[in-house]
């Protein structure tokens, strides 16, 4: 018989408004934009909220949507800014961005379901929002089925974080050990992991190693991807076995250790490259889980930042918060917190503008998500300076002021549009 049980319905987007700073402090207030009908938002209230914004005009845009945001400016006293681009009467069609109003910053996203029951929670020096929470859950999920667990995610974008929530939710008698495995010599990463017997080899002393210290518990291996061959049998014996063998040592020890591995590199393309074992790839992915990059949950930015002056004089303006949402951040939050703090000393005790951040910052061009150059084909010999402010003018406007796709209409980097859009006072930084 076939099932004629009703299939769920698919779940359609929800366009709306994620409000998430304003005046100095980060905020969290979604709020669904209907399709077909006109949002007014203003000094008083945006979706509700009343900001009390004196930046802001009391009518100061419209919001619509129709297959993608239209955002209009009612001649506001200090203009409407998208993705850093003043909007000069209206644009349409945008199917995300990051809306400036006074002192005042909106996500525009054409699907913000995902916000309208969560919020942004911070304790003991992390930050969670609704898309980490997402991720987290599952990891919680699949710790309750047994099992290691295989993380990837970019550099400085919250694995450790993913491994304390393991370590959590296994509720094992024993600790969550740590341990990164780049740049560490073979023999060193063997005797760190497995421990060591005095005698063993010169200078070697008695030590127990991570197995047996996580034993119980949870052992975390963070960029496992740089562990030697010889390193990574001798990971797969201990993983199959769950026994444990010190270096210089006859006796093998039982240890009973759930294993968190992580690695910014793909392991499948290092296991095609003959870099990684298959069959330890084999038993470590029994469950996987991808982090997203900070450039993915935009509504935590506010709160890191806000975090990162914990206990400081200095306060965060909302050209410093803007720019920060429209940088890729190839460090993710490891990055953004130094290069907050590193502001705010510039800022020396007052508001920390988005003149203190280094030009580098968030945009650093030897890092895998950095934007790339300009394509090989624009003329070598044309050079920023000697474009003109029409021209950079007339590229947002094509760009509908994404300033990336300007950037490379121009043939610049982004930082070199950044500069020049400083130069020509198009960057429209608020007083």
């Amino acid at each position: 018989m076939a099932d004629s049980a009703a299939q769920p319905a698919e779940r359609r987007a929800v366009p709306g408004l994620l409000v998430i700073f304003s005046r100095g402090k980060a905020l969290y207030h979604p709020v669904v934009l209907k399709p077909g009908a006109t949002m007014t938002v203003g000094r008083e209230g945006i979706g509700g909220l009343d900001v009390s914004d004196e930046k802001m005009s009391t009518r100061h845009a419209e919001l619509s949507w129709n297959h993608g945001f239209r955002v209009k400016d009612l001649e506001s006293r200090n203009g409407t800014f998208l993705d850093g681009v003043r909007v000069d009467g209206s644009v349409e069609k945008v199917a995300r961005g990051v809306l400036r109003m006074g002192q005042t910053l909106v996500l525009l996203l054409s699907d913000v379901s995902a916000f309208t029951t969560g919020e942004v929670a911070t304790s003991d020096g992390v930050v969670v929002g609704p898309t980490m929470r997402a991720v987290l859950s599952r990891v919680a999920r699949a710790r309750g089925e047994g099992g290691h667990l295989l993380v990837r995610g970019e550099s400085g974008s919250g694995k450790e974080l993913v491994a304390k929530t393991y370590h959590r939710a296994a509720q094992r008698s024993g600790p969550l050990v740590s341990f990164n495995c780049a740049n560490i010599q073979p023999g060193l990463a063997e005797a760190r992991l497995f421990g060591t017997v005095k005698g063993a080899f010169s200078e070697a002393r008695d030590t127990a190693g991570l197995f047996l210290q996580a034993d119980g518990g949870v052992l975390f291996l963070d960029e496992i991807a740089e562990l030697d061959a010889q390193v990574q049998a001798k990971l797969l014996r201990a993983v199959e076995t769950g026994e444990v063998q010190r270096v210089g040592d006859s006796a093998v020890k039982r240890v009973n250790v759930a294993l968190v591995v992580a690695s910014h590199q793909a392991l499948q393309e290092r296991v095609k490259a003959g870099l990684f074992r298959k069959d330890l790839l084999f038993r470590l992915n029994q469950f996987e889980v991808q982090v997203p990059p900070l450039r993915e949950r935009l509504e935590e930015v506010p709160w890191l930042m806000q975090l990162a002056l914990a206990g400081r004089a200095e306060t965060l303006h909302v050209s410093l918060v803007e720019a920060a949402l429209l940088r890729p951040w190839p460090g993710n939050v490891r990055e953004l917190l130094s290069a907050t703090r590193a502001a705010a000393a510039h800022a020396d005790g007052g508001v920390v503008k988005v003149s203190h951040l280094a030009d580098s910052a968030g945009l650093a061009d030897d890092e895998p998500n950095a934007e790339p150059p300009p394509p090989a084909t624009l003329p070598a010999r044309v050079k920023p300076d000697a474009l003109t402010k029409e021209t950079v003018v007339a590229a947002l406007a094509e760009s509908d002021g994404n300033a990336t796709l300007a950037a490379k209409k121009l043939g610049l980097h982004r930082t070199q549009l950044s500069r020049l859009r400083s130069k020509f006072g198009l960057t429209g930084e608020p007083e």
